[in-house]
């Protein structure tokens, strides 16, 4: 049980997570120091993030061990949004810290359920429920406060009094980032699936040698992201003026050629060392790095190997423009039942009711399913994206003869420009139900909209028994 308490922990004292949400200034405190954003459904979405958090995930099952345990990629899948921040850099940091999570409902459901079915309530040193605190309130392992204000909000920290000062910024009633001049935050913040910023680095004591170069900066920025699977990142390093910022463009170009001539396995840094530039201004250094995703993921793996403690869980890469020969079209075929994993207020229903201005909304890496009118083979999905003009979304088609086990019988990526019906042949299949599993999309990827959905095939469809093994002698 103790990996809960470990992740919780982990998330308080490092800064944690953050959400596919732009970074809302509004929901940080005016004196914060340091604060980190991710970005979780562009971190999913991406190729150099989906490795990331397998690697993440592969940790976390080591401590998910007992009779009760948690899927981890299902829970995950429920978090909308995590903004970790802290307002000092003494010794105990995590102290004057607190988390900010958001999510979807079922969390907070989640969490109770598990706590309750793994009896942590009864344990001496496990979750503890605080009475009279403002809002439903657990203590873990008597170090962290976890509180729900909301359904859909969740805050940890050491300290309830952080918790109570984070939701009097967050109600409004205490100020904001949006209330001052605070340049906490530099350029850029948009656009990247990961931030981690902080101000007044130049005070913090005990920094290691390797990092000393940071003291000569006031403040700093990292910002990671992906572009059509190139891994983009910026450091943006802010400095008391001119002379500061020419010394500091000097020390990094000249650390960058040292690292040219660095081999990992038999990567050379040399090509990724080329593709970064290094600009300077009156009180800035930035460095920018564009390199292809796949390549990042080969030096991942050869650090990984040398330094024989870092293992990721390994996914094929995925077809999306997987050919299909077969021949395509038929009848459309009639739904009596459709539901959706979740839904925006936009039902599933309006998927299929012939209106092309009502649509099915959610967020990302969610499903639509469907219950055909009879056992059928479907020959071909048609999609009408009604945001289809943003992007391009990608989907996994799946097929249930009893709407519980299902098989994914291929991967689509929609060809976007576009927010008419698209027709996607899928292997000729025998089933019952159809289900789309809608990872995302380039653009505003969080979003699902599907304003017309179509199964087109031949209904009343009875599979052919299959002939008999013919017996030797």
């Amino acid at each position: 049980m103790n990996f809960v308490k470990y992740i919780i922990g982990a998330f308080v004292a490092v800064g944690g997570l953050a959400n596919a949400e732009t970074l809302d200034k509004s929901q940080i405190s005016h004196d914060a120091k340091w604060l980190v954003h991710l970005d979780v459904d562009s971190i999913k979405e991406s190729f150099i993030g989906g490795r990331i958090l397998n690697i993440a995930l592969t940790e976390m099952e080591k401590g998910n061990e007992g009779s009760i345990q948690f899927d981890l990629e299902a829970l995950l899948d429920e978090v909308y949004s995590v903004t970790a921040y802290g307002t000092s850099f003494d010794q105990k940091p995590e102290d004057n810290s607190v988390l900010i999570l958001r999510s979807s409902e079922r969390f907070r459901s989640i969490v109770d359920a598990f706590i309750l079915s793994s009896g942590w309530l009864e344990d001496e040193d496990g979750a503890k429920e605080i009475q009279g605190a403002p809002y439903p309130t657990y203590l873990f392992g008597d170090e962290v406060h976890v509180s729900f204000p909301t359904e859909d909000l969740a805050l940890a920290s050491k300290s309830l009094a952080q918790i109570e000062k984070a939701m009097g910024v967050i109600n409004g009633e205490m100020e904001s980032m949006d209330d001052t001049d605070s340049d906490l935050t530099l350029s850029k913040e948009n656009g990247f699936f990961f931030i981690a910023t902080a101000n007044g680095i130049n005070d913090i004591d005990n920094i290691p040698p390797q990092a000393r170069v940071l003291q000569k900066a006031t403040g700093g920025q990292l910002s990671l992201g992906e572009e059509d699977e190139i891994f983009v990142s910026n450091i943006t390093l802010s400095t008391t003026g001119p002379t500061v910022s020419d010394q500091l463009y000097r020390i990094i170009q000249g650390m960058i050629a040292l690292a040219s001539f660095t081999e990992i396995g038999n990567e050379s840094l040399a090509l990724l060392t080329r593709n970064i530039s290094v600009t300077k201004g009156q009180d800035f250094v930035s460095v920018d790095l564009r390199y292809p995703s796949a390549e990042i993921e080969k030096l991942m793996v050869n650090m990984a190997k040398e330094g024989g403690n870092l293992q990721a869980r390994q996914k094929p890469k995925i077809d999306y423009d997987q050919a299909v020969e077969d021949g395509i079209g038929g009848e459309e075929i009639g739904v009596v039942n459709i539901d959706a994993k979740a839904d925006n207020g936009n039902l599933p229903r309006n998927a299929t009711d012939s209106d092309p201005e009502s649509f099915w909304g959610s967020r990302a890496r969610t499903w639509i399913r469907l219950e055909l009118e009879s056992p059928s083979l479907v020959r071909e999905v048609q999609i009408a994206w009604k945001n289809g003009l943003e992007g391009r979304h990608r989907f996994i088609v799946q097929t249930s003869q009893d709407g519980a086990k299902w098989i994914n019988v291929i991967h689509r990526r929609a060809a976007g420009g576009s927010n008419q019906l698209e027709s996607y042949n899928i292997p000729d299949t025998p089933t019952s139900w159809i289900r789309i599993l809608c990872e995302g999309k380039g653009g505003d990827r969080r979003n699902i909209q599907i304003s017309d959905l179509r199964i087109i095939g031949q209904k009343d469809y009875v599979a052919p028994e299959p002939e008999p093994e013919s017996s030797a002698g």
